[in-house]
């Protein structure tokens, strides 16, 4: 079966083509995967990121994702939004010390997720911001992002947030046709 033949047939639905991600997890700076509409498997050895990378796509597609149920058997895991953004790796320990935390102090993380149907492209993503060494999800700043065509990246709205943080964000999404910005 060819390309075209597959384009013809999912024309209607939009299917995953590409995660990007910016400092999710263990993966620090932007990492890329690209998906076959025909059809792509994740695959790796324990520990290489796999489920994180499911993890982000759910993030972006249900409203209170269950984070890292593919590694725990479907049991509930101690993974949550901040513990992604911050970079954390294992449970830590008594020490006082916080190796297992990648990313302390003020830091920002996105996704995005770009579905295309041989037509069209969509593309949502969400960044996340905290401005102080908090682990509480007060202090966490969300803004979600929806494009229709494939003018918009992940980069641009991340140097967006450093240039003015949700504000020049939002004021983008006013000025940029087909780009909608939302708080929640």
């Amino acid at each position: 079966m060819n390309t075209d033949t597959i384009k013809s047939k999912t024309s209607p639905a939009h299917m995953l083509h590409q995660l990007e991600v910016y400092n999710w997890g263990p993966f620090s700076g932007r990492h890329c995967a690209e998906f076959d509409l025909r059809g792509s498997a994740i695959i790796g050895p324990t520990g290489s990121g796999k489920t994180t990378l499911i993890d982000a796509l759910m993030t972006l597609l249900t409203a209170q994702p269950r984070y890292n149920l593919a590694s725990t058997g479907g049991h509930e895991s101690d993974r949550d939004l901040m513990s992604y953004i911050r970079g954390v790796s294992g449970a830590g320990n008594d020490s006082g010390k916080n190796e297992h935390i990648t990313r302390q102090g003020k830091t920002r993380t996105g996704i995005t997720a770009r579905f295309s149907n041989g037509n069209t492209t969509v593309l949502i993503g969400a960044l996340f911001w905290v401005d102080s060494n908090s682990f509480a999800a007060s202090d966490r700043k969300d803004l979600w992002l929806f494009s229709e065509g494939d003018d918009q990246s992940l980069s641009q709205w991340l140097e967006w947030q450093v240039e003015g943080g949700a504000r020049a964000i939002k004021k983008r999404g006013k000025e940029t046709p087909n780009l909608k910005v939302f708080d929640t």
